[in-house]
């Protein structure tokens, strides 16, 4: 079956979701043209224009049949209205694993890592009066790192460093778009370890807005020299006016790599993620959950919030019109076959149609 990736439209209204009963309303959108589809791509808005840049996959086969692992400079951009895909253009390089953040000066490309290494170099993307993509340079970040979690507020954008290469970084910094001159400024870091694939967003608390910081997962070695894999449940919250931060009820199980985003005043959406059940499983390994989970910032808890077609991980969610859209990733380590269903999300019954999506950056 011809391989297509495929948009996932998560259809809600956002100052309405008040219990775990709230549906979640699935469509598809258009696939991506001529691409098995992408781990890690940039995925942004431009006005009401989608865009997903670079990412990586194996497109011929999966590593342990001898894939080689392919990165990818490719700007698709999805206009209002339109029912297909365009190549707009090129990322400057090729990259993946980073941070894309939504604003009004364009998307900030953050980070992110290619086959030979991570990267510090940071960009605002938009789209010219021809609809092709244009760079701005951003100042570098204070450190290379990939598997970064962001989040803005405003014109400022948040960055939780993650790793270089497999090896954790350290760090917690903002910058004021709207400053002169633009420059990164070093924050507090959270009261918790290092890790990357961690899950952010910025949402009110009832004091405040706050920067939220959920899950992940910390890489390590035992006495052998074998690698460990810590999948966290901890979270913190990071007051944006007191620039101090404070530890929340850990979530249910862990949500590593999962895409969140605010939803209504006090609810934070988590999107799937990896609870590293079966990081030592051989492959092909299970499905990512398709569980969405909502935190309360006010009452600092957790419920469940309806479950996604396939669950998905590495990509970004982002807001257009009102709704959610999730763009490719991952829903299976290393080989990942995803059908995409359109649907009302309710007890009585999911209808389905179904296409074959195959591709495989390494998650666990």
């Amino acid at each position: 079956m011809r391989a297509l990736a495929a948009l996932l439209q998560a259809t809600l209204a956002l100052a309405t979701l008040c219990s775990a009963q709230a549906p979640l309303r699935w469509s598809e959108l258009p696939p991506l043209p001529d691409t098995p589809g992408f781990g890690g791509p940039f995925v942004g808005v431009l006005d009401t224009a989608l865009v997903v840049a670079g990412g990586a996959n194996f497109p011929q086969a999966p590593p342990w049949q001898g894939g080689q692992k392919v990165w990818y400079d490719d700007v698709y951009v999805l206009d209002e209205g339109a029912d297909a895909w365009r190549i707009a253009g090129k990322l400057p390089k090729e990259r993946a694993y980073g941070s894309a953040l939504s604003t009004r000066f364009g998307i900030a490309l953050l980070g992110g890592s290619d086959a030979a290494r991570s990267y510090d170099d940071c960009a605002l993307l938009s789209l010219d009066a021809a609809g092709a993509p244009k760079f701005e340079p951003l100042p570098p970040l204070p450190v290379a790192t990939a598997f970064c979690a962001g989040a803005a507020h405003g014109d400022t954008l948040y960055v939780a460093a993650g790793s270089d290469r497999g090896e954790l970084t350290i760090g917690f910094w903002s910058l004021d778009l709207a400053a002169t001159p633009r420059q990164w400024r070093a924050l507090p870091t959270w009261p918790g370890p290092a890790r990357h694939k961690a899950v952010a967003a910025v949402q009110e608390s009832g004091r405040g807005p706050c920067f939220y910081l959920f899950s992940g997962e910390v890489p390590g070695r035992d006495a052998a020299g074998d690698p460990t894999y810590d999948y966290r449940t901890d979270g913190y919250a990071f007051d944006l006016a007191t620039e101090t931060w404070r530890a929340l009820t850990p979530s249910p199980a862990p949500v590593a790599a999962a895409c969140a985003a605010p939803s209504g005043q006090a609810h934070v959406l988590v999107f799937s993620g990896s609870t590293g059940a079966h990081v030592f499983d051989p492959d092909p390994r299970p499905e990512f959950p398709q569980k969405v989970r909502a935190y309360h910032t006010v009452t600092d808890t957790w419920v469940d919030a309806g479950a996604m077609p396939r669950g998905l991980v590495t990509t970004s969610v982002v807001e257009r019109d009102g709704q959610l859209v999730l763009a490719s990733g991952e829903v299976r380590a290393l080989l990942q076959s995803l059908s995409v269903n359109e649907a009302l999300l309710r007890a009585a019954g999911v209808p389905k149609h179904a296409a074959e999506l195959i591709h495989a950056p390494a998650i666990n």
